[in-house]
């Protein structure tokens, strides 16, 4: 597996999987996804950064900017609705659902929106599965990638 982050030197690779999903918020869920796809030839995405970035100014921006070009390019991208605040995972399914991308979505069954998330996506998808754990959704990202795990 590589691993694409906004820090490192590898931009110009396009992902495999996109780890979408709570950061600032969040636990770090997407530590345990990687360490699921550590053994594949994936590359994936991780928005997340070792240190918090500002809500404003350029750090910000260029967050904002690396996360929409990773997406747009990725052949899969991973949603996962840990039970945390996500507002801007929200914004991010509503666009993916519209592009039509290649989605695959997880929801902790203690997520508070779990319903409106469901409700949403198989208005676009009637046949989606909404997975209840990350090792599911991470399994089925993967096998969207032909790997298997």
């Amino acid at each position: 597996m590589i691993i694409k982050t906004p820090v490192s030197s590898n931009q110009d690779l396009i992902p495999d999987i996109f780890l979408a999903g709570g950061v600032t918020y969040s636990p770090n869920w997407q530590k345990e996804a990687l360490e699921m796809l550590a053994d594949t030839d994936l590359i994936v995405a991780n928005p997340r950064r070792d240190e918090i970035v500002s809500a404003v100014g350029e750090t910000a921006r260029q967050q904002i900017i690396w996360e929409f070009e990773n997406l747009k390019s990725a052949k899969v991208v991973l949603f996962w609705f840990p039970n945390a605040e996500t507002i801007i995972t929200f914004l991010e399914l509503g666009k993916e659902l519209a592009r039509k991308s290649n989605i695959v979505v997880g929801v902790d069954p203690g997520y508070n929106r779990r319903f409106d998330i469901e409700t949403q996506v198989h208005l676009e998808l009637p046949r989606a599965v909404i997975y209840t754990t990350l090792d599911e959704t991470v399994r089925a990202a993967a096998e969207l990638c032909g790997e298997e795990l």
